[in-house]
């Protein structure tokens, strides 16, 4: 059922997957990606919120820092995943790859380069310090807001 706690975390997760992709292509000289993808990262981050964080929440401060950390490697993993796919269909056009098989292997490449990009330390302790805030916030949301919702 959805919550307004789910609700919370899709606004936060997107919010900070546009802010994360700023900054992740603010890290390279030439990215990767020609257009923007802001878009795509809220996307990305609000399908996370609300599925994953927003409904495993609950009044465990702890556990909430926990599942903001995971939703942030479930965020880097889809992101991995959808913009990976995306170069290789940029490189495919452009005639850079002989095969399915050669592409496959260059959507692994892809994702290397862009997890050796993510493993500089102040974009990680970002991503790191982000789930966490974010699953804090939602656990004391969840407590204000599910407290009025059960005295009921």
């Amino acid at each position: 059922m959805p919550t307004l706690t789910s609700l919370l975390a899709l606004i936060l997760f997107a919010g900070f997957a546009v802010a994360a992709g700023d900054r992740f292509y603010a890290l390279f000289d030439d990215p990767p990606i020609r257009t923007v993808p802001a878009l795509w990262f809220g996307v990305i981050g609000a399908a996370v919120g609300w599925s994953f964080v927003g409904g495993r929440i609950r009044h465990n401060i702890p556990m909430a820092a926990w599942i903001g950390v995971q939703g942030v490697l479930l965020l880097i993993l889809w992101s991995l995943i959808v913009f990976g796919i995306m170069e290789v269909f940029a490189r495919g056009y452009a005639r850079q790859y002989d095969g399915v098989t050669e592409a496959l292997l260059g959507w692994f490449a892809i994702a290397r380069e862009n997890l050796e990009v993510m493993a500089e330390p102040d974009f990680a302790l970002f991503l790191l310090i982000g789930g966490m805030v974010i699953g804090i916030l939602c656990a004391l949301f969840f407590r204000v807001a599910e407290a009025r919702r059960n005295q009921r």
